[in-house]
């Protein structure tokens, strides 16, 4: 579910890229009213991975956050290691291949 959103996601900025429209001024268009396909887009990864994290819809996302920190914490302080961040030993998972590349300029 976060993958497919993520590409999506992905494929869609890669696309206004392409066009010409900067990554600043695909986010700065999240400021104007209105419908805006990136946004929704960034609404559905945002759903998908608080669905990953068993995060609930009606509870502040800093607090889920601060505790789910904070029992890594408690974790890594009773001895245990926490998971280092990435796909590293997880079946089933996928990692994005998108990157900005700067510029050259001489």
């Amino acid at each position: 579910m976060v993958a497919a959103a993520t590409e999506e996601l992905i494929e869609f900025r890669d696309s206004r890229l392409a066009e010409g429209i900067t990554l600043a001024s695909q986010y700065s268009s999240l400021r104007e009213p209105g419908r805006n396909p990136l946004r929704l887009l960034q609404e559905k990864l945002d759903a998908a991975v608080a669905v990953a994290y068993g995060f609930s819809a009606d509870d502040d996302v800093l607090a889920q956050l601060l505790a789910l920190n904070k029992s890594m914490a408690e974790e890594e302080r009773a001895g245990g290691t926490p998971r280092r961040p990435g796909n590293d030993g997880l079946t089933n998972t996928m990692r994005t291949t998108s990157r900005i590349e700067p510029a050259v300029r001489f």
